[in-house]
């Protein structure tokens, strides 16, 4: 008796009229492009447990503490499970390192912990404190990192690795908020642009020459001070700045030779990245300023930062809820990560720019205030100042907490740590 014949006068014997055509094979044609025939079922071609895009329907195989996952085009790959890694690099084992409780390798392969690694976490280092709320922070060519301070009236500070922060003579900033550096200018001479007050909390930015310690006043939205800055991006030769209260981008030229100017009005900007090309000193067509608006449900447009910059935005993404921050990194071919930050779910979403799909990589579910985002070659960094957390998910889907029961504001990544400011007044490192 077949199986078809079986479920037949089971069924009639229960008084019911089955549809045979049910019991009948599937063919492709019936499962269509997004499926494919399994026995009796369409099952999706991004499932690995019926193989993915393959033509057979067993699962993906894989190697001890791996799992399944669909790649590119379907095909099947592995991935290491929660808890493990391939420390040794060798295919023939898989994941064969515990990164739990292994201070050598604490969440991750060749992730080195000071103090005790626990559950793949290992606690931060409160590296210095400021004297006041640290605010906004910024790596700067060569390496050389700044924070901001609410001590002696919004000040500047270096924050040594070795474990010190110098005050750089820079002082009475006002209520300071977000730091950027120019990528364009010299470990030895570090260019500077952090949001500060003059009168009204963070109504301007400051334009500050690390090496003399003098700072300069980067002309407010159109000449007028009094409205808030939620976020700014230097580009090779303008520096980018949103205001949300006015619905709109300005852009000044970073040797101030022209006047802010008004642009991408009515998007209500509210944050907004450089993305560069590898020299990062000329402008080309190919260098773009990506910024974020609550239009069309959340949305993330391109603008290019050329010699003349383009008359509209073009969207990128749309429906993303309210997005709080964005980052971006360039991969030197046309292409970047961007990372944006979710304030209604906590979320980061990713996304391979110019085209690529935006994928959700982290939600907490719950609402939260204030959530920064960094992006390096590595994966994306965040901070949650709600939940207390800093976390991190890298593009081989590695994920770790950095920091837990801390007040987060803004993060960077060096090559060995993630950096990040305190509202209490410490800059914390993490290793990575």
């Amino acid at each position: 008796m077949t199986k078809k014949t079986a479920i037949a006068l089971l069924a009639t014997l229960a008084g019911c009229q089955p549809d045979l055509a049910s019991l009948e094979p599937k063919t492709a044609a019936e499962c269509g492009g997004a499926a494919k025939p399994c026995g009796w079922k369409c099952v999706p071609l991004d499932d690995p447990s019926t193989g993915c895009a393959r033509t057979e329907c067993s699962p993906c195989p894989v190697d001890q503490h791996e799992v399944g996952v669909c790649g590119p085009a379907g095909a099947c790959q592995t991935i290491c499970a929660e808890g493990w890694g391939d420390c040794n690099g060798n295919p023939d084992d898989g994941c064969e390192r515990s990164t739990t409780e292994d201070e050598q390798n604490c969440g991750a392969c060749s992730r080195v912990c000071d103090g005790t690694c626990t559950g793949g976490y290992c606690p931060p280092t409160a590296h210095v404190g400021l004297g006041g709320s640290a605010t906004g922070i910024a790596l700067a060519p060569g390496g050389r990192i700044f924070a901001l301070s609410a001590s002696s009236g919004g000040s500047l500070h270096e924050i040594d690795p070795s474990g010190t922060g110098s005050a750089t003579g820079v002082t009475d900033l006002g209520a300071v908020g977000r730091l950027e550096a120019d990528p364009a200018a010299t470990a030895v001479a570090p260019v500077l642009y952090a949001i500060g007050s003059n009168p009204v909390p963070q109504d301007v930015v400051w334009s500050i020459q690390v090496a003399t310690s003098t700072e300069a006043t980067v002309a407010p939205p159109g000449g007028v001070l009094g409205t808030p800055i939620s976020d700014l991006a230097v580009g090779p030769v303008r520096l980018w700045y949103a205001t949300p209260s006015l619905v709109d981008l300005f852009w000044v030229m970073k040797d101030l030779s022209v006047e802010a100017s008004t642009f991408a009005n009515d998007y209500g900007a509210r944050s907004v990245t450089s993305v560069w090309l590898p020299d990062g000193n000329t402008a080309t067509p190919d260098d773009w300023i990506y910024l974020t608006s609550p239009d069309r449900g959340g949305s993330v447009w391109r603008v290019s930062d050329g010699i003349t910059p383009a008359l509209d935005p073009t969207p990128v993404a749309t429906g993303q809820g309210s997005i709080f921050r964005i980052a971006s990194r360039s991969f030197g071919d046309g292409s970047a990560m961007l990372a944006w930050t979710t304030l209604d779910d906590g979320g980061v979403t990713m996304m391979l720019a110019p085209d690529g799909p935006a994928v959700k990589v982290h939600a907490t579910g719950v609402a939260t205030q204030w959530m920064d985002v960094f992006v390096d070659g590595q994966g994306a960094y965040w901070t949650d100042l709600d939940a207390g957390a800093v976390g991190e998910v890298r593009y081989d889907s590695t994920r770790l907490a950095l920091a837990l029961g801390v007040a987060p504001i803004s993060l960077v990544a060096d090559g060995t740590s993630v950096w990040f400011t305190d509202w209490n007044g410490t800059v914390y490192r993490a290793p990575r």
